[in-house]
């Protein structure tokens, strides 16, 4: 396979697991990593989120406004500027984000035991220098 058809293929599995996650979760990709983002910072302020995650404020009000309504976060006053608020994920968003990790972990496990032990090392490692070299901005850039 050459490498267009590779990425494309690793794409197309990557794409099946968001597809199996919105089925399960009944949660838009978007929300789902909004709410993922805020379990794992809990909690954070409205504009943060914005700002970390480059999210415009628009959008996030739209996918916060969606989670609260399903009960999976709390909008609060910050204590320290009655100004801010907080949003905090609940009991029940806790639920589906540790559903969410076990079938994220299920999933690559399943993926990589397709590999024997030390292609799989080999893999990972690649896959890590990859991720931590590769800038973003220059991913579309012309040669």
């Amino acid at each position: 396979m050459n490498e267009l058809t590779l990425v494309h293929k690793l794409l197309d599995l990557l794409k099946y697991k968001e597809m199996y996650q919105l089925e399960s979760s009944k949660l838009p990709p978007s929300d789902m990593y909004v709410l993922e983002r805020l379990y794992f910072n809990n909690p954070l302020k409205f504009a943060d989120i914005s700002k970390k995650y480059t999210i415009p404020p628009s959008t996030l009000t739209g996918i916060l406004d969606r989670l609260e309504k399903k009960n999976l976060i709390l909008r609060l006053r910050s204590i320290e500027d009655r100004r801010s608020i907080e949003i905090k994920v609940t009991d029940k968003g806790e639920e589906i984000i540790k559903k969410h990790i076990k079938e994220d972990e299920c999933f690559i496990n399943n993926l990589l035991d397709s590999l024997d032990i030390n292609k799989r090392e080999v893999f990972l490692s690649l896959l890590e220098e990859l991720i931590c070299n590769t800038n973003k901005e220059n991913l579309f850039k012309e040669i």
